[in-house]
This record gives structure tokens, C-alpha cells and sequence, in this order.
């Protein structure tokens, strides 16, 4: 610690001390409300009325279920009982318009007194370096102390095996007689500079390391300070070890009549609490998980799993929303959860893959019953859809993946590069064997050069239906956004509703060579329909929306009436900001948005909907998701209830002109922090064809394709078989005989005419084919419809790389004139792209990542009939150049 303080860490330091004298010492937050008035409280049953009002407990972020039970507070805010009653026993305000409820009169009197009490903990940082953090409170009548507050810090146990150290609050009001001259802030640091250098040589066993997470363990070496503000000055107080230590080493709470709000169980004596700077305190066991994952991700407790019978859903989600809300409006210091490093961290996520139930109790907003239908379904953590991951450039992310499924499961990280680490892709059978029933893998990779919206999902089978979420990376410390921060970042995820299982869909759709039945609904963050998808907005604030396209096998129209957004970044790639009503997002395609809302609350509410575009021939889900955006006000009454509500005019299904202007408007943002890097001569040059065919049916068997045929998708008219091995071991291991042949045919085996009247053969050649590359060349691949079986678009993925779209057009290609209009300045850099129905696109990337590598339309149902082929990109000369090592924990086959 001492070293710390003769480096730059000093000055860091110093200025939080200062930032802390600037903004004050303990602010005094409201009291609890009074437990008459709280039991006086009606408890009404949900009806219709109160959904179209509120859809969401503000609390848990749960939907209200109809006929079920609710608190309804004067100001007519209703809230789950469990939800609302340990939030009304530490504050008697409401959670959403702040109302206030009368404080028992002894409550009242205690927080007018002039005594208050106040702290300020230290906490050592891996990287090096300290955090600060400020809490306050007062003193319930009688009391003569607070419970014990631990504090850890990294690097270890030291002195007492590990034990924490018990600090108690210390009132000042009997020792008034202290000094009370001089500047708060230098009494503040003169007690700081002396307290480090008491505990100085005790720092140096400390570990740190810029890429390792913030440890909760234990530390004795924690000491928490306090002080009085009835004095006018401020310094530091003594501080006292509480001698309640057992023998075991553990710490007994103090009789406070503590109630844990994540499990709900009284706190009873000798029993391990922590309380955080705000005063509230928590079972160790049940905080622990929470604070780590705050401290990681800034989210709570999205991936703690519940391992006990303890109701740790609905109250998990309660402290995770309180503990969020505390962070933006700062009543728990950012110096307290965030590590002050500018290097990246470890991120440790545990994906639990389970077979669950959809009902009531188990799925957050779940008493929408999905159109009537309950069943079961692939989740992760229980959630649908799945958790969200976030994380910073540069952060170095190990996801542990368990399942728990009879069915085999891989997990692919949608837009990640995964530089050299193709082990960590996911997509079954390609880069891995699926992990297994009862099998674990850990996903290992770091996040290079990246930063916007991005998503993570399933990658075997059609399990992807339900078993996806966002993954948000963050710009590194002290980065800003290239356009105006937004107020409030809000993500939307679009997606699909199957009554039935998806599995079995296409299993069947196989078997009998059918086209597969469309799904049942659309979604909105796993949701149908609008009187449980609202957005609450505010006046002339500027939002960002991070919306994604998560649906099976459609193109998504996205639009809210009367609002429009300004485009800003596609497939995590910032683009030049232009202004648009209407979005167009293919299936694995994300764009991130800034919506910027009335400057004054309308007299209306409005539609949020997104539907397909679609030019298929064959059979689509044509119908429309909504959701509702509605304004906030001063006043929430029951107006707002009869607000009309506004619905936006939406293009054709079939509109192509309608996709293709969209897409021509999407432009890669330049400039000395963002350059492009576009090829400007071409090493390897492919043009491939895409569409729909056919496969002879097999004998004695009655097959439902066209003319008795099964459906078939190709690229140059090879269908892509699944090996039984992953490809990418085989290559790694030089064991490729038998799994894949390097013969991917460069141009269509007989050309057509692509877009004009279809060939009488439809028959498509089966085979697992790869195309080969040296490492860095550039490469331009054409990307050309066919009209075999009808025109219409695909939108292709290529995995481990970006790609810059460098033309687009209908018809033909022409190598001769089309190139001379190529883009070669600012085209726009995605992951994901669409062909365009009876069109072609022109790719253009440099094959600088070595390893094996996916490129397939993200229609499931097209990938599932062989619309697919991989990459070989060989190693370069230099180590760097080269594929990373397998882990020894890869899933074999």
C-alpha cells in the first residue's frame, strides 16, 4: 500500500476523497414507512385494468399475472406483496413516483436529530490501487449501534486465517470534545494517510493482476471508518474490532430484527452477515454471488443459480433491479463496484442448461401464457430468453456451459472474431463436438478490437429457438461513444414462439422432406404481444436501443409509430449516423439505434411492432408483434389508461424495394480512431450461387417436397452434410480423411441463367466440401440468388470475421461493369448480410484469422437443408499467425 502511495495511485486516490468532499458525507435517505400505514394497505386482485396500466411489478420486473394479488399503494402503483413490503421496511417511499408514505413518529423524531452517521471504506483493487466507497445512515431509536459491516479486499487471508474483520459503527456524539477545527477534507485525509501507513506493511502479500476479477473473499485487513456530521468539521473516528468472533473464526450478526430481502429469512444470532455502504444487509451466502457478479459484469445476480429451496427468484430479481438503480443514481459509489483499470478483466459466466417447464413460478413475465400453450423447453439459467453477457473490449471471457438436457448443446458467440481460438466459435461439428448430457465446456476467449451489440445462441440443431441472449461489449474505460451519450441504454431482442417443440419440427420437416411449420408468434424480449411488452419512456431524453434479431428463419420489418431512430452501429461496427421510421434486420443481425423522444409527454400511446419480410414461395408466419410505448409523467393516474393508442403504417410483406433502399444506406463510419481496412485488390476471387433445390426421395419412402422430392439448399450447388467428427480437430490433428474434402468448387458447376426462368433439374449434390486459403489473402466472394425454387433472400453469416460490403444489386452479377460501382471507401463492415432476393452481394476480407470457419444463411431452415460451407484458413509464418493449442476440456465426439 505504500508503494501505492508514492505512485500515480495517489493522485487517484486523492481525487476520490475529493469527489466524496465535494458531493458530501452522508446524505439521510428516507425512513422506513410506518408499519400501520403499510398494513393498511389494500390488497387488490389484478385485473385487466391494472395490466393495461402496469404490466411489470417495478420491483421484480415480473409481470403481473391475471387474478392474482397485489399491494396497491395511495398512489396507486401496485406491487408483488413480497416485493413491496421489505422495500416499504427500509424507506417509505413508492419505487416508481417517489409518493411517500407516513414514518412512525420515533422514526421521524430520530431522523431529525443533528447526530448522523457516516463511513468510508477502502478497497484494494487487482490491478493496483484502491476504490472508495461512501455510506450514511442513521441510527434507529434506542440503538446504541449498527450492525457490522464487512469489507473485503483482494489479495488474500492474512493475521486470522481468513477471517473477517467484524467493524462496528461507532457514534461520535459523546466524543465532541475532539478537535473540531480545520477543513473537513483535510481531516479526512490527514486520518487516511495515517490509517495507511498503520496498516502499510501488511499490504505487500496483496496479488494483483490486470486480468483477473475483484475477489469477495474475506480479508482481515478491511477496516471501515466513521464519523459525525454534528460536528463542523469532518475527520476520521476511531474504529473498534467487535469481540463476537467465535472460535471457528466466523462473526455472529447483531439483534437487529434483520430480515434478508434475497431469501427472506430473518437473520438470527451467529449467523455471517454483509451489509453494503447503503445499510442494507444481506445473508453472506446469499449476497456473496450477487456482489461478485456486480463487480464483473455491473448486473447482479443474472447467473447465480438458486441451489437451495428458498424463494431466491422473485427477491434475486428484486435486489439485482435495487442494487442497478442504486448504481446510476449514485447512492452506492461507482468507486465501490467498478475495478479502476483500463485494462481488461476475466469475466466468469456459468451457463446452466436445463429442461424446464414454462410456468408461472419459474420464468420471469411468465403468466403470459405464451398463446395458451404451457410446455417444455431448453433454457438457460431458467431464463428465456437467456441471460445477458456484458463485457468490455479487451475483457478475457471464460464461460463454463453445463448441461443438464438430454439433448446435446453448443453455444456460439454471434460477431466474435475469436482471433486464432477457433475452440471458443461453438457451432457443432464445425469448430466442436456438441458438449453433452451432463458434460461441461468452458468457453475461453477474449474480446479484441470489438465493442457494440452483439449475441450469443445455441448453435446445434433448432434449439437456437430458445436458448439465446444479448452479448454486450462495452467501449473500454475512458472511451466515449461516437455520437451523443444516451440517457438510457434499453435492448430488444426479437425472436420467435413455437407451440410445439422446434426440435421436433424440423426432425420431422427431415424426415418427410415438407417445408417445417412456422412458428406460432413473434416476440419481444420472449413475449407476444402488447399487453406485456411496454416501454416506459421520459420526455426529450435520448435513448439508445440495442435491437436484435434473434428469430429463426425471418427478416424483421421494426418500427414505433410516430418516433424515428438514428442508425448508428450495425453488427457492432459503428456506421455514419443516418435517420430512418423503419428498420430491416435479418435473423443474427443487431443495430443499435438512438431513439429521442417528445419534448413534451403526448396524450397517446405508442405501437412498437416488428413483422416479417419475406419473399418465399413457401409458407411464413406473417403475423405482427406489438409492443407499447407510453410516456412517464408527473402524474401516473388512471388517464393514462385511456390514452389512445397510435399504430405505424408498415411496408408489404414482399416489399424488396423497401429492404434493399434500407440496406443501401448502411455506411461505415471513418476516422482516425475507426479506420477501414477494405482490400483493394482481390488475391482469391469466389462466386457462389445460394438458393433452393431438391434430393431424390429415398426408396420405399413417400416424401412431401416438390413433385415427391425433399427440399434441398445449396451454395454452388453442393448441400453441406454435417460430419460426425468437428472439422476443425480433424485439420488441427492433420485426420481429415473421412471427415471433409478441400475441393469447395470456386465458381457454380453449371452455370445458369440465376435470376431468370429455372432450370427443369433442381437436384442438388451432397458432400462435405471446404474452401482453402493462404493466411492474409484478400478475398472477394460474390454472392449470388438463384430462382431454382423461387427467389428470395438469405442472409449469410461468415464466423471468426467481419466483412465489408462492397457492392449490391438485382439480376445477374456482372464481373465486367458491376465492379467499376464497387464501394471501396466507406462500405459498411457487418458479420451478417443479406442477399438480396433475386439479387447478389460482393464481400470483400482479409483472411488474417487461421483456423476453420462457418459461413451459412442464418435461416435455420435453410442451414438445416444445407445452405453452408467452411473456410480453411491456413497458419502464417510468424507464431501469431497461428492457431491457438485445443483445451484439454474440448467435448469429443
Amino acid at each position: 500500500m505504500s508503494e501505492f502511495l508514492m505512485g500515480s495511485g495517489f493522485d487517484r486516490l486523492l481525487d476520490q476523497l475529493a469527489q466524496i468532499e465535494v458531493n458530501g458525507f452522508g446524505r439521510v435517505g428516507n425512513p422506513p414507512a410506518s408499519k400501520a400505514v403499510v398494513e393498511s394497505m389494500p390488497t387488490v386482485e389484478i385485473n385487466e385494468t391494472h395490466v393495461l396500466a402496469e404490466a411489470h411489478c417495478a420491483v421484480c420486473k415480473e409481470a403481473f399475472e391475471l387474478g392474482g394479488k397485489a399491494r396497491e399503494m395511495p398512489c396507486t402503483h401496485i406491487y408483488h406483496s413480497d416485493c413491496i413490503l421489505p422495500w416499504l421496511a427500509i424507506r417509505n417511499s413508492c419505487p416508481v413516483c417517489r409518493h411517500e408514505l407516513p414514518a412512525d413518529q420515533q422514526e421521524s423524531e430520530n431522523s431529525g436529530e443533528s447526530e448522523e452517521i457516516v463511513g468510508l471504506t477502502i478497497w484494494r483493487l487487482p490491478g493496483g490501487g484502491f476504490a472508495v466507497g461512501r455510506f450514511s445512515g442513521g441510527r434507529r431509536g434506542g440503538e446504541r449501534e449498527f450492525p457490522g459491516v464487512f469489507t473485503e479486499m483482494d489479495g488474500g487471508f492474512s493475521g486470522s486465517g481468513g477471517a473477517p474483520r467484524r467493524v462496528s459503527w461507532v457514534s461520535r456524539t459523546s466524543r465532541r470534545r475532539e478537535s473540531s477545527g480545520g477543513g473537513g477534507f483535510r481531516r479526512v485525509f490527514r486520518g487516511l494517510v495515517s490509517f495507511l501507513r498503520r496498516i502499510g506493511s501488511n499490504s505487500s502479500s496483496s496479488s494483483s493482476s490486470s486480468t483477473t476479477s475483484l475477489s469477495l473473499h474475506p480479508d482481515p485487513e478491511s477496516v471501515s471508518f466513521s464519523r459525525s456530521s454534528s460536528h463542523s468539521s469532518s475527520g476520521f473516528g476511531r474504529y473498534a474490532k467487535q469481540d463476537s468472533k467465535k472460535a471457528d473464526g466466523n462473526v455472529k450478526a447483531s439483534e437487529d430484527e434483520l430480515t434478508c430481502s434475497i431469501c427472506l429469512e430473518q437473520v438470527n444470532r451467529g449467523e455471517l452477515i454483509r451489509s453494503l455502504p447503503c445499510l442494507h444487509q444481506f445473508h453472506s451466502n446469499c449476497i456473496d454471488p450477487c456482489m461478485l457478479a456486480a463487480i464483473r459484469d455491473m448486473s447482479c445476480i443474472k447467473f447465480q443459480r438458486v441451489k437451495d429451496g428458498r424463494k431466491a427468484g422473485r427477491t434475486n430479481r428484486m435486489v439485482q433491479t435495487w442494487l442497478s438503480a442504486a448504481i446510476r443514481r449514485g447512492k452506492i459509489s461507482c468507486n465501490f463496484l467498478h475495478l479502476v483499470a483500463n485494462a481488461g478483466i476475466t469475466r466468469h459466466y456459468k451457463f446452466d442448461v436445463r429442461n424446464l417447464l414454462i410456468e408461472l413460478i419459474l420464468i420471469v413475465s411468465i403468466n403470459v401464457t405464451r398463446l395458451c400453450r404451457t410446455k417444455s423447453m431448453v433454457t438457460v439459467n431458467g431464463q428465456f430468453p437467456g441471460p445477458p453477457v456484458v463485457a468490455r473490449e479487451g475483457d478475457h471471457l471464460l464461460v463454463e456451459v453445463v448441461n443438464h438436457v438430454s439433448s446435446n448443446v453448443t453455444i456460439h458467440w454471434h460477431g466474435v472474431r475469436q482471433l486464432r481460438n477457433g475452440w471458443a466459435d461453438g457451432p457443432s461439428y464445425i469448430t466442436q463436438c456438441p458438449i453433452q448430457t451432463n458434460s461441461t465446456y468452458v468457453y475461453n476467449f477474449t474480446i479484441t478490437g470489438q465493442r457494440g451489440t452483439l449475441l450469443w445462441h445455441a448453435h446445434f440443431q433448432w434449439i437456437r429457438a430458445t436458448v439465446y441472449g444479448p452479448l454486450i461489449i462495452l467501449p473500454q474505460l475512458n472511451d466515449s461513444y461516437p455520437f451523443p451519450k444516451p440517457w438510457k441504454e434499453v435492448t430488444i431482442l426479437l425472436g420467435e414462439w413455437y407451440n410445439t417443440d422446434p426440435e421436433a419440427i424440423i426432425n420431422q420437416a427431415l424426415q418427410t422432406g415438407a417445408a417445417p411449420n412456422v412458428s406460432d408468434a413473434y416476440t419481444i424480449n420472449g413475449l407476444p404481444g402488447p399487453l406485456y411488452v411496454q416501454v416506459k419512456g421520459m420526455p426529450e431524453k435520448t435513448y439508445l436501443l440495442r435491437v436484435i434479431n434473434a428469430a429463426l428463419d425471418d427478416d424483421l420489418f421494426f418500427t414505433i409509430a410516430n418516433h424515428s431512430f438514428t442508425v448508428v452501429e450495425a453488427d457492432a461496427n459503428y456506421v455514419k449516423p443516418f435517420e430512418t421510421e423503419l428498420l430491416l434486420i435479418s435473423p443474427g443481425q443487431t443495430t443499435n439505434v438512438l431513439l429521442k423522444t417528445k419534448p413534451i409527454a403526448p396524450s397517446a400511446k405508442f405501437f412498437i411492432l416488428a413483422r416479417p419480410y419475406s419473399t418465399s414461395l413457401g409458407p411464413i408466419d406473417n403475423t405482427t408483434v406489438a409492443g407499447i410505448l407510453e410516456y412517464k409523467t408527473c402524474s401516473h393516474s388512471s388517464k393514462s389508461k385511456r390514452l389512445p393508442v397510435i399504430r405505424p403504417p408498415l411496408p408489404p410483406i414482399n416489399a424488396t424495394n423497401v429492404a434493399a433502399n434500407y440496406s443501401s444506406r448502411l455506411r461505415r463510419l471513418v476516422n482516425a480512431q475507426f479506420p477501414v481496412n477494405v482490400p483493394q485488390k482481390v488475391d482469391k476471387n469466389f462466386y457462389f450461387t445460394v438458393g433452393l433445390g431438391t434430393t431424390p426421395c429415398p426408396q420405399n419412402q413417400t416424401c412431401q417436397g416438390p413433385n415427391g422430392t425433399k427440399f434441398a439448399a445449396s451454395v454452388n450447388n453442393n448441400s453441406f452434410v454435417f460430419p460426425s467428427k468437428a472439422i476443425l480437430q480433424s485439420y488441427y490433428f492433420k485426420k481429415s480423411n473421412g471427415v471433409y474434402a478441400t475441393n469447395f468448387p470456386t465458381f457454380p458447376p453449371k452455370p445458369f441463367n440465376y435470376t431468370g426462368t429455372p432450370p427443369n433439374v433442381t437436384f442438388v449434390t451432397q458432400g462435405t466440401k471446404v474452401a482453402v486459403l493462404p493466411f492474409n489473402a484478400s478475398v472477394e466472394v460474390v454472392l449470388q440468388d438463384t430462382n431454382i425454387l423461387g427467389i428470395e433472400s438469405h442472409p449469410l453469416h461468415l464466423h471468426g470475421y467481419n466483412f465489408y460490403i462492397v457492392g449490391q444489386g438485382f439480376g445477374n452479377f456482372d464481373p465486367k461493369n458491376d465492379p467499376k460501382n464497387y464501394n471501396l471507401v466507406d462500405p459498411v463492415e457487418l458479420n451478417t448480410a443479406g442477399v438480396a432476393s433475386g439479387g447478389w452481394l460482393a464481400i470483400r476480407f482479409f483472411a488474417d484469422n487461421p483456423g476453420v470457419w462457418f459461413m451459412h444463411c442464418h435461416f435455420d431452415v435453410h442451414l438445416s437443408w444445407g445452405l453452408t460451407m467452411a473456410w480453411i484458413v491456413l497458419d502464417g509464418k510468424l507464431p501469431n499467425q497461428q492457431m491457438l493449442p485445443p483445451p484439454s476440456d474440448l467435448p469429443k465426439c
